[in-house]
C-alpha cells in the first residue's frame, strides 16, 4: 500500500462560494479529529505527539479541542493507554486542549483497511474513507461532535507538521476568505513512500489528481457547501481511489479553484518505514 509523504506545509486552498449569513469568531473553534483503530500500535499515537503536537498548534489565537476517535475491538487497557499517551503529550501544552474520546461499535469498525484474500489490496482505501465521511457527512462523529464547530482537522498518526502555529496557519485563510472550505497542503514534494517497498518514488511523472490534490490530513470548514461536495464524491467515486484524491477531481469537474497561486510550500516529510 502507498502512503503519501504526510505533511501540513502552508498552504493549499480549496474554494467554494459559502454564504455570508453570519460573521466568524475570530477566535474560531476546532475540532482535531483523530481516527485511529482500537489496536493501533501504541508508538503511533507517541510519534503523533512528537512530531506534530511538539511543535505548538497555536501560538495563541486558536482554541480547540482533540478528539481521539477509535473504532473496533482491542483490550480495554490497550485502549486507555492509547488516551493516556495523547493526553500526556497535550498536557505539556499550555494552554492544553480539552481531550474527547468516541468508541465506535465493533460492526462500525471503520478505520482498519478492509482487505480480504477476495479483495486483495483492491479495497485497502475503504477504512480511512469510512472514518472520514463518518465524521464530515452526518455520521455518529459528525452527529455527536464535529456538528459543534466552526473547523475540524482531520490529523491522522503519521502526520508531521513543520512549523510552530500550523493550526493558526490553516485557520487564517478561513477567516480572511468565507469561500474557503479546505486549508491544507498539496503534495508539493518529490516522493511518494511506498512502505512495503521503502522506497521514495518521484512524483514529477505522476498524474495530475496525485500531484496537485490537497492532502486529506488538512483543515474542513464545517458548512453545508462543504457536504454538498463531499457528498457528490462519495456518489461517484465510492472507495475507488482515497478521498482526498477523489475530492480533488470532484472539485476540477465542478470548475471549483483548487489551488492558490501564490501559494509557498515550506517541504514535505516522508515517514520513514518504522
Amino acid at each position: 500500500m502507498a502512503s503519501f509523504c504526510r505533511h501540513l506545509a502552508l498552504l493549499a486552498i480549496l474554494g467554494i462560494a459559502t454564504s455570508q449569513d453570519s460573521p466568524i469568531d475570530p477566535k474560531p473553534t476546532v475540532l482535531i479529529y483523530i481516527p485511529i483503530h482500537a489496536g493501533e500500535d501504541i508508538s503511533h499515537i507517541q510519534s503523533l505527539c512528537d512530531c506534530a503536537f511538539d511543535k505548538r498548534p497555536t501560538l495563541g489565537s486558536t482554541r480547540y479541542d482533540v478528539l481521539l476517535s477509535i473504532s473496533g475491538e482491542s483490550l480495554p487497557s490497550h485502549s486507555s493507554q492509547l488516551i493516556q499517551v495523547l493526553r500526556s503529550c497535550l498536557q505539556r501544552l499550555n494552554p492544553h486542549p480539552r481531550v474527547l474520546t468516541y468508541f465506535k461499535k465493533l460492526d462500525e469498525d471503520t478505520y482498519r483497511p478492509l482487505i480480504t484474500p477476495e479483495t486483495k489490496d483492491d479495497s485497502w482505501v475503504s477504512g480511512p474513507n469510512s472514518a472520514f465521511y463518518d465524521a464530515f457527512l452526518e455520521g455518529d462523529v459528525y452527529d455527536n461532535f464535529v456538528r459543534h464547530y466552526d473547523f475540524v482537522q482531520q490529523m491522522e498518526t503519521d502526520v508531521c507538521t513543520l512549523v510552530p502555529g500550523w493550526l493558526d496557519a490553516l485557520v487564517q485563510p478561513m477567516t480572511a476568505n468565507d469561500d474557503v472550505l479546505i486549508s491544507g497542503s498539496s503534495v508539493a514534494s518529490d516522493c511518494l513512500y511506498y512502505a512495503a517497498f521503502d522506497y521514495c518514488a518521484p512524483t514529477l511523472s505522476l498524474m495530475e489528481s496525485l500531484r496537485e490534490h490537497i492532502n486529506g490530513n488538512a483543515l474542513y470548514r464545517i458548512h453545508s457547501n462543504l457536504s454538498d461536495l463531499l457528498s457528490a464524491t462519495r456518489a461517484i467515486f465510492e472507495n475507488r481511489e482515497p478521498f482526498d484524491i477523489s475530492i480533488y477531481e470532484v472539485a476540477k469537474l465542478f470548475k471549483r479553484k483548487v489551488r492558490d497561486q501564490n501559494v509557498n510550500f515550506v517541504g514535505c516529510f516522508c515517514v520513514p518505514k518504522q
